[in-house]
């Protein structure tokens, strides 16, 4: 790489602090009317409904006026925003019709009170009081509330009896949009769906409003159907339905921070009741509260499905259930009808759906019900830190369990007051689809202590070896690479070795304690965060005393263990949540960049070894070294720009020529990545490369951590960044992401035991043929020296003076490590 590639890569990376994400607006069009002369307003033609003849007096239709408004707003060019002003509108349906070729953006501020018409012969069947269509880069704002005026159209809702009724209107319906942005609206008694979202993309609603009463008919919150990356957050829904519910044909949705109740809870589904549904996939659900509904989360499909579909790789996580009927609930025989026959299993399959961090209460007995279709089983279900405390007079809970395949259920209890109920349960579960027999352990446990605490951070039954290590492993392989005592040292004495990993992680006490003071998810942070640093740091007292002390000797993963372990035990889960997300947002933005560049170098070695530089320009984002925590807290990232020569070649481990070679003459079949660090490092440096190998036709799975550790980033932040880098298309920047797996390794910690993975990680590792461990915790301190059946490279810069010395080379040296083995 050139000298000038090299600073305006380095240049870009170091910008990223500079850098924010930001929304345009929107086009759209309308109905032949007559034109008004617009009002300049700044730099925008602002259109204003009473200049058309809205009257705003709640009395008078006003929809002719706010067509007119929207037609000539759409027929404009350049930045167009349609005003609403204060005031009680009637109106009856309207459609904001698209698209707008001229107009380059086009916010509504919506500050008026919007009064749906009562008379139901004026809608169609299922169509939207008020809808948004074919448009691009719509913002519709302004703190203003569309009310359905419900309560005169409910009592005609027979839905519930005849399944071939007229579906009543919804109150915001947005069709075929994309690069939309819903803030700060509120939806009151709609007639049926307040919100619907129906083949949208990249769709972001936030501070959102929605009520209804708990017993009006199909009221639900905000329906998205045939959508993909969309972004649901920070809003209010109580209602009589579900507070969201996620139709057929999704990817890629994200739910955070919603608070949900009255209702019926947040839903996927109903699916498979029609034919040719699309699939489910990519759903985050995380960081909600739902209080006082009949369900928490809840899955349902369709008996007697006239076609097949799947809803897969879903995570819910981080949600606090309060007096819920059904905390969680599979439900593969739904029908809402009073009147249901059912002939045949639902045809929908259900995998990859991770329960994780639910905890609260349950007014029912039965706290979890997985009742999954006799015809596809479920497959690789987790539950795991379900904890939820019965609220009625019931001695126990239940479980009920259905047709399963791979079920796991970790670290998960049922409480009623402070009895504590510890069941292990057996049972066999049988697929009628491909006649074999899977015998499943459930496990449902609460340890207390520091000591038991740390047998509980992963269950023996849900956690298997790599398969790709060589055999017979337990002679082959050691989370290990730097041999911190041998067979002759005294086991009471701590090594020299010991003692100086001991004081490395003393010394990122401050740096840990300060985070979690900020952490303002966590009540009473600072008391708590001087609690972890006190009860640390006696620990690692504790071992310089006795290094058989807290299940010593100590290593670096028994070290990392421990304090987090203490961490959580005071409930911090992801004191780096904050930074890792604004780090993650700065990335994202130069992405584009960074891969344009990539792509300009026609040499297909140079692009190689400029991706290379680029993981280890990233991989400095690091804050588990205290050095480099330390340089954050004051500068940020800029520290960057004293790096904008890393070390020169050759670095401390260098076999980039041979992997270079290799790289031209092999195109290898798939590609495991074990990925470090959020922010730059997955976004600039991992997923640049991840791209490259994937134009190579390789297919490529990343491995993100099951839960936070330091800055690592999280197989579900992954999942959200990658939906936020693809395209409309699902590609990233023109390539196909259909052989881009994302994969959670099973791991908790920044560094990692290869002999303690995930079963879906095991499971699709199986047949790769190149495994690439990233980052100094993975790719160095544990694991340098593994032996694998396949190819392997080990990548990361090296962040510890300790081992910088071990290695005998210099502070941000750099590691490739790159084995082939020979058929």
């Amino acid at each position: 790489m050139t000298s000038p590639e090299m600073g305006t890569w380095l240049l870009l990376l170091s910008l990223f602090c500079f850098n924010a994400v930001f929304f345009t607006g929107a086009d759209g069009l309308g109905f032949e009317v007559e034109a008004r002369r617009p009002i300049l307003h700044r730099s925008s033609l602002l259109f204003d409904v009473k200049r058309f003849g809205a009257r705003a007096d709640g009395r008078t239709d006003d929809s002719k006026a706010f067509i007119a408004a929207w037609k000539e707003a759409c027929r404009a060019t350049g930045k167009v925003k349609l005003l609403v002003p204060k005031g009680v509108y009637l109106i009856g349906p309207v459609k904001f019709a698209g698209p707008c070729k001229n107009v380059s953006s086009l916010t509504v501020y919506m500050k008026g009170y919007l009064k749906a018409t009562a008379k139901l012969s004026r809608y169609g069947s299922g169509t939207g009081w008020v809808e948004f269509g074919w448009l691009e880069r719509l913002t519709l704002t302004g703190g203003g509330t569309f009310d359905g005026q419900g309560a005169k159209a409910w009592p005609y809702n027979n839905c519930t009896t005849d399944s071939k009724c007229k579906l009543l209107p919804t109150n915001v319906k947005f069709v075929a949009m994309n690069q939309t942005v819903v803030q700060g609206i509120t939806s009151l008694n709609s007639k049926f769906f307040h919100i619907a979202l129906v083949e949208c993309k990249n769709f972001k609603g936030t501070e959102i409003k929605i009520s209804a009463p708990a017993d009006s008919p199909n009221t639900d919150g905000i329906h998205v159907e045939r959508s993909s990356n969309v972004c649901i957050s920070r809003s209010l829904i109580g209602t009589g339905d579900d507070c969201i519910s996620i139709g057929q044909g999704n990817s890629q949705v994200t739910i955070t921070r919603i608070r949900c109740g009255p209702g019926h809870g947040i839903s996927v589904g109903s699916l498979g009741r029609y034919e040719n549904e699309g699939d489910v996939s990519g759903l985050v659900v995380r960081d909600c509260a739902i209080s006082g509904t009949m369900n928490g989360i809840r899955i349902k499909t369709w008996a007697n499905s006239p076609g097949s579909s799947a809803a897969t790789n879903m995570t819910f996580e981080n949600i606090v259930m309060k007096n819920v009927t059904n905390p969680i609930i599979i439900d593969q025989s739904y029908c809402p009808f009073s009147s249901c026959i059912s002939t045949e299993p639902s045809k929908v399959k259900l995998s990859d759906i991770y329960f994780k961090q639910i905890r609260g209460t349950s007014s029912s007995a039965v706290a979890v019900a997985l009742e999954c279709s006799e015809g596809i089983p479920c497959q690789n279900i987790f539950l795991e830190n379900v904890h939820l405390e019965l609220s009625t007079g019931e001695e126990t809970s239940h479980f009920i369990i259905g047709k399963l395949y791979r079920v796991r259920f970790s670290r998960s209890i049922i409480r009623k007051k402070s009895h504590i109920i510890k069941r292990y349960l057996e049972k066999r579960a049988y697929s009628n689809h491909t006649n074999c027999t899977v015998r499943t352990f459930f496990r449902f446990e609460l340890r207390r202590g520091l000591s038991s605490a740390q047998k509980s951070m992963e269950s023996e039954s849900e956690m298997v070896a790599f398969p790709l290590l060589l055999t017979p492993i337990e002679s082959n392989y050691r989370a290990c690479t730097i041999p911190y005592r041998f067979p002759s040292d005294n086991p009471k004495k701590p090594t020299p070795t010991e003692l100086q990993w001991i004081d490395l992680f003393l010394n990122s006490i401050p740096s840990f304690k300060k985070r979690a003071e900020s952490d303002t998810s966590v009540p009473d942070a600072p008391v708590r965060a001087e609690k972890f640093a006190q009860r640390y740091g006696d620990v690692l007292e504790d071992f310089k005393k006795d290094p058989e002390s807290h299940g010593g000797p100590p290593d670096c993963i028994l070290l990392c263990r421990l304090r987090e372990i203490i961490l959580r035990e005071l409930g911090f889960i992801d004191i780096f949540k904050r930074v890792k997300d604004e780090e993650n947002a700065k990335a994202i933005s130069l992405f584009k960049d960074v891969v344009q560049l990539n792509d300009a170098i026609e040499d297909d070695p140079k692009r190689l070894e400029n991706l290379v530089r680029g993981i280890f320009a990233g991989n400095i984002f690091d804050l588990g070294s205290a050095e480099l925590a330390e340089v954050f807290s004051k500068d940020g990232m800029s520290f960057l720009a004293s790096c904008q020569n890393l070390v020169p070649r050759p670095w401390v481990i260098d076999d980039l020529d041979a992997f270079k070679v290799k790289w031209s003459k092999k195109s290898w079949k798939k590609v495991v990545i074990f990925v470090d660090n959020s922010g730059a490092d997955i976004i600039l440096g991992i997923l640049p490369f991840a791209r490259e190998l994937l134009r190579h036709g390789t297919q490529v799975v990343l491995a993100a951590n099951d839960m936070p550790s330091i800055n690592d980033v999280t197989y579900t932040e992954l999942i959200e960044i990658i939906a936020k880098l693809k395209d409309e298309n699902g590609q990233l920047m023109g390539v196909d992401t259909s052989n881009l797996l994302i994969a959670n390794s099973g791991n908790d910690l920044p560094v990692i035991d290869l002999t303690r993975v995930s079963q879906v990680l095991a499971y699709l590792a199986s047949d790769a043929d190149l495994v690439v461990l990233e980052g100094m915790g993975r790719g160095i301190e544990t694991n340098l020296y593994a032996q694998f059946k396949c190819d392997s490279l080990k990548i990361g810069m090296v962040k510890h003076p300790e081992v910088a010395q071990f290695l005998g080379g210099r502070l941000y040296d750099c590691v490739f490590k790159y084995n082939e083995v020979v058929s």
